[in-house]
């Protein structure tokens, strides 16, 4: 958005870009020179771990939580937190191996830094 000023006595105009100097971060988008976290998620429920041990309803669900609490979040692994995975960070990067018999892989996310 940009807002005009006129002047009484000039017939000239300038425009003054709120946003120009601004910079949002993990997701957030500028308006009015605000950040706000504007996030249309679906309903559907296809639940995620994220590195902050949170199930989220979906992926989308997840980056709006990063918005709103400011921090970066990845999926550690697909599906509700209380299969919580042992695991260890390294750098900006989580390494976890499941104890569940029937997820028998390795699950690395790395953060996402927007």
């Amino acid at each position: 958005m940009s807002i005009d000023y006129h002047t009484p006595t000039s017939l000239s105009f300038f425009s003054i870009d709120l946003c120009q100097n601004v910079h949002c971060k993990h997701g957030a988008r500028c308006e009015n020179g605000h950040c706000i976290c504007a996030f249309d998620c679906p309903d559907a429920y296809d639940p995620v771990c994220g590195s902050d041990g949170t199930t989220y309803r979906n992926d989308c669900e997840m980056r709006r939580g990063s918005c709103q609490k400011g921090i970066n979040l990845a999926t550690v692994f697909f599906g509700e937190c209380d299969r919580t995975p042992s695991g260890s960070w390294e750098g900006t990067s989580f390494y976890s191996s499941f104890s569940d018999p029937c997820l028998h892989f390795i699950a690395y996310s790395s953060l996402y830094s927007s």
